[in-house]
Parts: C-alpha cells; sequence; structure tokens
C-alpha cells in the first residue's frame, strides 16, 4: 500500500487548526476584522484547502471517482444541515434558533448562505468542474498518450494544442460567466446573500484547486525549482502582507465572484488578494516540508487526515471558550478540538456513522 504523503498531510493539519483559531476569533471577538491574526489566517486558509484537494484531484478523476467526491461532501452536507435544523444551530449565528421559524425558512437560507456549510458544495463544484474538462474527448487526445488526459505544459504550440485550450477556455468561461451574471441578478432582486449552493464562489476558488491540480500534473518539472519558488513565495507573502498593513481582504471574496468584486472593490482588490492566498500557500508548504523532516511533527500529519470532519464539527463547540480575550478565543479552539476528535474517534468505530456523517463509505490514501 502506498504510504500517504507526509508534507500534504502537514499542510492539511496546519490548515485546518488555522481555520479553527481563525472561527474561534470570530466567536469571540466583535471586531474581528481589525483582529492582526485573523487577517492573516483569513489570507490563505481557504484557498490553501483548494489547493491541496486539487493536487490530490489529479489522475483519479473518472467517473468513480466523481460519484465517490460527491458522496463524501454532499451526503455530509445534507445530514448536518438536518442535524442543524433539529439542534437549531447555524454556524457562527448560535443565537438563531430556526425549528422555531419552520422549516421552509431554514432550506430557504440553507440554500442561499449555505452558512458554515458551504465549503462543501463550493469543492463539489471544483470536482465537478475539474471531472468535466478532464474527461472531455479534446483532453483525452492532448498530448497524444494515455497517461495525459490533463492539462500540461507542451513547449510548442500546434493545433491540438489550440483546439484543447480553445475549449478549456469556454468551459472555464462558462463557469465563471453564470455565476457572475445569477449573483447580478439576486443583487437586483434584493436577495441579502447572493451564494445559491455556493455557485458565486465557485470561479474564485476553482482557480487555487485548478493550480494545484496543475501543480501535481507538472510535479516533475516543478521539482527542480521547488525550493527556489517556495522561498520566494514566502518572502513574497510577507512584503505583500506589510505593505498593505495586513489587511486579509477576506470580505472582498469569502462570497462574491470575481466579476461582483471587480465591480464592487475594483481589479488592483481581486489582484492583491489573489496574490496574498497564493504567496500565503507557499509559504504553508515551506514550512510544511521543514517540519516534515521532524518525526515531532507527525501528530500534525495525523491532523491531517481528518480535516473534514474537523471542519463540519468544530463549528459547534467553538463559543464554549472561557476566561476572555485571548483566552477565550484559545480555549474555545482547544475544547473545539478535543470535542470534535473524539466525536472522530466514536463515529470511526461505527461504520454506519461513518458513512452518514462523514461519507467515508471506503477509506483510501491521501483523501
Amino acid at each position: 500500500m502506498k504510504l500517504r504523503n507526509k508534507t500534504a498531510d502537514i499542510v492539511k493539519g496546519i490548515a485546518i487548526l488555522l481555520i479553527i483559531f481563525g472561527h474561534s476569533i470570530c466567536a469571540h471577538t466583535i471586531n474581528y476584522n481589525d483582529n492582526l491574526v485573523f487577517n492573516i489566517i483569513y489570507s490563505f486558509h481557504v484557498p490553501l484547502f483548494f489547493a491541496v484537494a486539487g493536487y490530490f484531484a489529479y489522475g483519479k478523476n473518472d467517473n468513480r471517482w466523481m460519484r465517490k467526491k460527491s458522496f463524501m461532501v454532499l451526503v455530509p452536507f445534507l445530514v448536518f444541515s438536518v442535524l442543524n435544523y433539529i439542534v437549531g444551530y447555524i454556524p457562527g449565528y448560535p443565537g438563531l434558533v430556526w425549528h422555531n421559524l419552520g422549516i421552509s425558512l431554514y432550506i430557504e437560507y440553507l440554500f442561499l448562505y449555505n452558512w458554515g456549510l458551504w465549503f462543501l458544495v463550493v469543492l463539489w463544484w471544483c470536482y465537478f468542474w475539474i471531472w468535466n474538462i478532464d474527461n472531455s474527448n479534446s483532453v483525452g487526445q492532448f498530448c497524444g498518450n494515455s497517461d495525459s488526459r490533463s492539462f500540461c505544459f507542451e513547449p510548442y504550440v500546434s493545433r491540438r494544442t489550440f483546439v484543447f485550450w480553445l475549449g478549456a477556455i469556454l468551459r472555464i468561461g462558462i463557469m465563471l460567466v453564470i455565476p457572475a451574471l445569477f449573483h447580478f441578478g439576486l443583487m437586483f432582486q434584493n436577495v441579502p446573500y447572493k451564494n445559491i449552493f455556493g455557485v458565486s464562489q465557485v470561479p474564485y476558488y476553482f482557480w487555487f484547486f485548478f493550480g494545484g491540480y496543475l501543480v501535481a500534473k507538472n510535479k516533475d518539472f516543478l521539482s527542480k525549482y521547488m525550493y527556489r519558488i517556495l522561498g520566494l513565495g514566502a518572502i513574497s507573502y510577507m512584503a505583500i502582507m506589510i505593505t498593505t498593513n495586513f489587511d486579509g481582504g477576506w470580505t472582498s471574496t469569502e462570497f462574491s465572484s470575481p466579476m461582483v468584486v471587480v465591480a464592487c472593490f475594483g481589479w488592483w482588490t481581486l489582484i492583491r488578494i489573489t496574490l496574498q492566498a497564493v504567496f500565503g500557500i507557499l509559504a504553508i508548504i515551506l514550512i510544511s516540508k521543514i517540519l516534515s523532516r521532524f518525526r515531532i511533527f507527525d501528530v500534525i500529519a495525523y491532523i491531517g487526515t481528518m480535516t473534514l470532519a474537523l471542519f463540519i464539527l468544530s463549528g459547534r463547540f467553538l463559543s464554549w471558550g472561557f476566561g476572555g480575550g485571548w483566552i477565550d478565543i484559545v480555549t474555545g479552539s482547544i475544547i473545539a478540538f478535543i470535542i470534535s476528535y473524539l466525536i472522530i474517534q466514536l463515529v470511526k468505530r461505527i461504520k454506519w456513522a461513518d458513512i452518514i456523517l462523514f461519507g467515508n463509505y471506503k477509506r483510501t490514501r491521501n483523501e
């Protein structure tokens, strides 16, 4: 059996720990947009997850893979949506008791807002689009061999290359334009949160997913320059964060399509927050590469094997912190992590519960 990618697991472990801590800052701080740690975490944490997911999507995206990924992300979305309704809980809004307001209103707001589960549906869209693109006839013929049914770098431009990229650009263009038009349409209808089933966020996060996919496809070529790229990315991240006064820019893209960001904030905002995310991802990968050399950090790699479940569960317990100020934030993060971890270990012992709650009907490496 092939060993797991330790560096990738550490990347995911760091990312989920940062997400839990960032969400704890949200739960215990009124003006969290002014929090330095919050802005640093939110400048790259979600794009990092999509980049890693895209990296492992390469070479596996046939029909069976798509069915499995759909089950893995959509089943937890639907199950926890029902559970949240039953207990009257909305991630980030502990004061709202939705089962007292009626199920129809809850369903309406669930698909408009997606709340803390939005990551799952956006991830499904990314899987869907890469599966759609990578299984097209033009892609299957690209590069002229059976092992290259995906994007790759060519040293020349041929008719076959042109036809492939034209088809890919048209597909991705459709993915970008439709959500943007949909988003603008809802704005004119005065819908408060223009994000029905995650469509508005897909055009932004897909590019990080696609970037991870391209890195996996060309990893043999990129490995020659790996530390140069990672080092330059880490330095660039610090430079851009310092020059922007550590503005994470997360409010611009959290629930918006790129075209809406441009319309509301301008091109520079979209470019800046995208560069921050890219450079932040490279910095975390560099840190993970270094940590992977020391066995003491294997615990972070282990945490990285359960990121999806931790993401789904942890938000429910963040408000249990105590002590006030930063102590409140830290204790909330620790309590949320410990309780979530214990629930995960219990659920893993019950096969049907693991399937229903986390979509794990079959465990495989690096997933």
